[in-house]
C-alpha cells in the first residue's frame, strides 16, 4: 500500500531512524518496522500518533491527499494528544519516561 511508503519516507525525511520512532510511539521496533514495510496492519490509534509525530495528516499517509499539512487541531477540550515529543533525548531519557508512566499507569489502578 501508498501510504506504508509514505510513513517510511516521512521518517526518513525527518532523519529519524525506527528505533526512534518506535521509541516515541512505545511500541517494539520490529513491530515498527512491520508498520513501514506493510506486513502488520497499523492501529488507527498509532497512524495518529505518527501523523502527529511529524506534523502531517493520517490522510497524507494513507495517500488519500497530497498535502503534507496537518488539518487544524480540534478545540474540542476533550480531545488531547498522546504523543509525546522525545526528539533530542537520549535513550536512557527515553526510558526514564517510559518507567514514568508505566508508574504512573500502575499508580492509577490501585
Amino acid at each position: 500500500m501508498a501510504y506504508y511508503r509514505r510513513i517510511r519516507d516521512i521518517r526518513e525525511d525527518s532523519d529519524m531512524t525506527q528505533a526512534q520512532v518506535a521509541d516515541i510511539l512505545f511500541v517494539n521496533r520490529r513491530t515498527y518496522s512491520c508498520y513501514e514495510t506493510g506486513s502488520r496492519m497499523i492501529p488507527p490509534y498509532i497512524l495518529s500518533k505518527i501523523a502527529d509525530l511529524f506534523n502531517t495528516s493520517v490522510d497524507y499517509l494513507m495517500g488519500r491527499t497530497d498535502e503534507k499539512k496537518p488539518y487544524p487541531k480540534s478545540k474540542n477540550p476533550n480531545v488531547s494528544p498522546k504523543t509525546i515529543d522525545a526528539t533530542g533525548l537520549t535513550d536512557e531519557q527515553i526510558q526514564h519516561i517510559k518507567n514514568f508512566i508505566s508508574d504512573l499507569k500502575k499508580a492509577s489502578k490501585q
